[in-house]
């Protein structure tokens, strides 16, 4: 009997949320998943900093970074084409009228809900032509 495909196995993912709890609830959901979470930033400049240098397949950002608001994040994201969604407790009305495309999941939600918000998200990323496929590990050298 063959088990059945876990389509987020292997991507590589950041969470942009300042809420160690729910930081660390994110990375187990994440892990649980199969994802390979690269980075956890707390905060503006270094989920800034994850997201322009790590290689990424997906994130999850919340909106509100303490007195920051991870907006500059999502362009960041954007520009080099990273599927993400936000998570807020504020509501949707958090989040600009230029973010209306971005999925967004109002806290609490379930781990359900998450996974099938990433599993959407990273469908539109094919649908949009961008490659979801995980990468290969690489090969180690011989010695």
């Amino acid at each position: 009997m063959s088990t059945p495909a876990r389509p987020l196995t292997g991507r590589r993912a950041l969470i942009v949320e300042d809420e160690g709890l729910f930081a660390l609830e994110l990375t187990e959901t994440l892990a649980g998943l199969g994802c390979a979470v690269v980075d956890v930033a707390a905060g503006l400049s270094r989920g800034l900093a994850a997201a322009e240098f790590h290689e990424l397949d997906l994130a999850v950002v919340d909106v509100h970074l303490g007195r920051d608001k991870a907006f500059r994040i999502a362009h960041m994201l954007m520009a080099r084409q990273v599927p993400f969604l936000f998570v807020t407790g504020a509501g949707r009305d958090a989040i600009p009228v230029a973010f209306d495309e971005i999925p967004a999941l109002i806290k609490p939600f379930t781990p359900t809900t998450l996974r099938e918000a990433l599993l959407s998200l990273l469908g539109s990323a094919d649908a949009d032509g961008r490659d979801s496929t995980p990468p290969a590990r690489p090969e180690r050298p011989a010695g």
